[in-house]
């Protein structure tokens, strides 16, 4: 089905105005859900964080260019797989976009968030507030693109995240890149950390007006991953410096102690 070019105000219910439901595909024992397309829709609510404002809980949908004001969370996906996220305006929420597999153990897998604009999440005055959250109570994280997301936490204190990401079990193939994010206590966050991490690369990402920590150690490490050239994250540095005495230490400058460090006499 196409849910295309609505205006809600205040409409649904907790589970949100808004409600992809189904089977994913592959799964023959409920009614399809997969397929779906949410593209243009004005999703209001009067009341802060009370409501859901899309809810997608089946696979392979696209959910694209709708604005969406107020709510709790902005779009919340329980069944990611196979869906794309892209092109959407949300304003005001607890969480802008989340991402979730509960405890019966479903990986979340293969899908991507790009292009969004998330702004004032959270509460004012509180520990609230997440860009976008991806979250696994037990399954694996892997295939995932977040990509040229605008994150501006500006509203929110204490612990506002940018990207959360939280992976009990084994996340991989997971690509951070060309993010914007501005004005958070952390701008990429891990939660709790399990399995191992591989090939997640984090690059290209412009961090700003970060409160305490811009990049957790969750994040980067691992076989495979890599984190470089981002700007309000220092991974490469150099310079040219006076003759050293032998036995000085000379200040490598960056946020993370490098793996390779190369020295040319002058």
């Amino acid at each position: 089905s196409i849910i295309v070019g609505n205006s809600v105000l205040d409409g649904g219910m907790s589970e949100g105005s808004i409600i992809i439901k189904g089977a994913e595909r592959g799964v023959s024992s409920a009614p399809n859900g997969y397929g779906n397309i949410v593209a243009n829709n004005n999703v209001q609510f009067s009341t802060e964080h009370l409501y859901k404002g899309i809810t997608i809980r089946t696979s392979d949908c696209l959910v694209q260019g709708n604005y969406v004001e107020n709510a709790i969370n902005g779009i919340f996906c329980n069944v990611p797989n196979g869906v794309n996220i892209t092109g959407n305006y949300i304003y005001n929420a607890l969480k802008g976009i989340v991402v979730h597999a509960d405890v019966t153990a479903v990986d979340l897998n293969t899908f991507s968030i790009t292009s969004n604009v998330i702004r004032e999440s959270g509460d004012p005055g509180t520990a609230n507030g997440i860009g976008i959250q991806i979250d696994s109570e037990r399954g694996t994280i892997n295939r995932v693109v977040i990509f040229g997301n605008l994150i501006d936490v500006v509203e929110a204190s204490g612990t506002a995240n940018g990207i959360r990401i939280v992976y009990p079990e084994n996340i991989s193939n997971v690509t951070i890149e060309n993010n914007l994010i501005h004005s958070v206590d952390k701008a990429i966050s891990a939660g709790a950390t399990g399995g191992t991490l591989t090939n997640v690369l984090t690059t290209g990402n412009i961090f700003d007006t970060i409160a305490s920590t811009v990049v957790e150690s969750g994040i980067y490490g691992g076989t495979g991953s890599k984190i470089n050239n981002n700007i309000g994250f220092v991974t490469e540095n150099g310079g040219t410096s006076a003759a050293i005495a032998s036995g000085a230490t000379i200040a490598h400058g960056c946020d993370i102690t490098p793996t390779t460090v190369s020295v040319l006499p002058a």
